[in-house]
Order: C-alpha cells, then sequence, then structure tokens
C-alpha cells in the first residue's frame, strides 16, 4: 500500500460543524508538476469548493484555499467541482455547480443551481449562460483545448428537461454562449452528467441519455473550433 495523508486537515471547523466536519467529491488535475485537489467542504457548516495546490508533483500542498465565493453570511450549497489546466500554462481552472441563498432585507430567497468556473483566486464566471434566469444546470464536466481555453460541458433544465450544452471559456474573462451537445430534439428526454475530453483533433462529449426509454450513454466528438 502507499502512504496516504489528509488534505482536508486545516482550519479547525466553525463550532456548528464541527461534528459533522465532512468532506467529499474530490477532483485532482495535474500538469507537470503542479497538482490541484479540490473538493466539497462542510467546514462552514455549508457546502462550499475549496482547493489545495501543490509545486512538487504532490509531496507538498500549500494551505486551504476557498473556490466558492459565496458571502459567508449567506448558506451555499455547492456540488461536482471538477478541475483542469489550461494547455501552455495558466493557472487551474475549477468548475462547480453553485447553490446559494440571496438575502433580501428579511426575507430569504433561492436562487437556481448555477454553473460556474473559477481561474485560480479570480472570481468564478458563470458559463450555463442564463445569468440572472432562473433556470438550473448542474454536473459541470471540464477540458482544455489548445490555446489556453477550456470546456465546460454540463447539464442544463433552461427548457424543462435536461440538455446537454457545451461552453468555451478564456480563464479571467467572460463566457461564450454555450452550444448544445445533445441531438435529440424530443420534448420529455433528459440528458444528464456529461464528460467531456480533448484529443489532438477533436472534442469528445458523452452522456446519459434516456431517449429510448432506460438510460444508456451516447456520445458525439467535434472539431475544437465548433465551440466557439
Amino acid at each position: 500500500m502507499l502512504d496516504a495523508r489528509r488534505l482536508d486537515d486545516a482550519p479547525a471547523p466553525v463550532p456548528l460543524a464541527a461534528s459533522l466536519d465532512h468532506a467529499w467529491a474530490p477532483t485532482v488535475a495535474a500538469a507537470g508538476d503542479r497538482v490541484t485537489v479540490a473538493w466539497l467542504d462542510f467546514r462552514t457548516y455549508d457546502w462550499r469548493t475549496v482547493a489545495r495546490e501543490s509545486a512538487d508533483g504532490g509531496a507538498t500542498f500549500g494551505p486551504l484555499r476557498p473556490v466558492s465565493r459565496t458571502a459567508a453570511e449567506v448558506e451555499a450549497l455547492d456540488d461536482t467541482p471538477r478541475a483542469a489546466y489550461p494547455a501552455g500554462g495558466g493557472p487551474v481552472v475549477i468548475a462547480h455547480t453553485r447553490w446559494e441563498k440571496e438575502l433580501r432585507g428579511a426575507t430569504v430567497a433561492s436562487r437556481q443551481h448555477d454553473v460556474v468556473a473559477a481561474a485560480g483566486d479570480r472570481l468564478p464566471v458563470q458559463v450555463d449562460g442564463r445569468g440572472r434566469t432562473p433556470a438550473s444546470a448542474f454536473a459541470p464536466a471540464i477540458a482544455a483545448v489548445p490555446g489556453g481555453d477550456v470546456l465546460v460541458a454540463f447539464q442544463d433544465h433552461a427548457d424543462g428537461p435536461g440538455d446537454v450544452r457545451i461552453t468555451r471559456l478564456t480563464p479571467g474573462r467572460t463566457a461564450r454562449r454555450p452550444v448544445r451537445v445533445d441531438d435529440t430534439g424530443r420534448a420529455g428526454t433528459n440528458q444528464w452528467r456529461p464528460a467531456v475530453a480533448v484529443t489532438r483533433r477533436r472534442v469528445i462529449v458523452a452522456w446519459e441519455d434516456e431517449r429510448d426509454g432506460p438510460s444508456q450513454i451516447y456520445l458525439t466528438r467535434a472539431a475544437p473550433s465548433r465551440v466557439r
């Protein structure tokens, strides 16, 4: 067996989370000797995406840093963090599902779920293309393409049932308009939980699809230039 070490051991949780100090859903990205591990953490008594980074191939790690930027007084319920390093250098990009309660005076209003991505310690950028429109998006997957951009695929519910869309993001800039990936066009069918990878010439996206009844796996591929 290889030696294992704990990454979520500091800082200490807030008192309410002292007996519920959970951490889950890790994602790992590497580029050369740079390694980033991100996960969901309950130390603040809500679900926030955090990360630790290594410059020596995972032998040592820097301190925990927040990826979520939800205000401390607002409950965050993040999900599904995914990380990738841009090709050719640059800080790691971490995508995750974001849900937060907005405080408006004495009332609490629930937002829909968004998919956001953050490059390094920059503020997260919304990548699902919905702005403040009340439509949920979930389950991001991320991959780098040549030139320094990343692609974020996600499950989108703007039209009701789940569709699979993909967005091109230049780290530090506003995300482009999402492109629909699945080809069903059928009302009432769902496509869920995409995965994405990039070869030398193609973007590959796979997902769960119920167009024929039970969930099945479908795949499509396209040149990176198709996702602009």
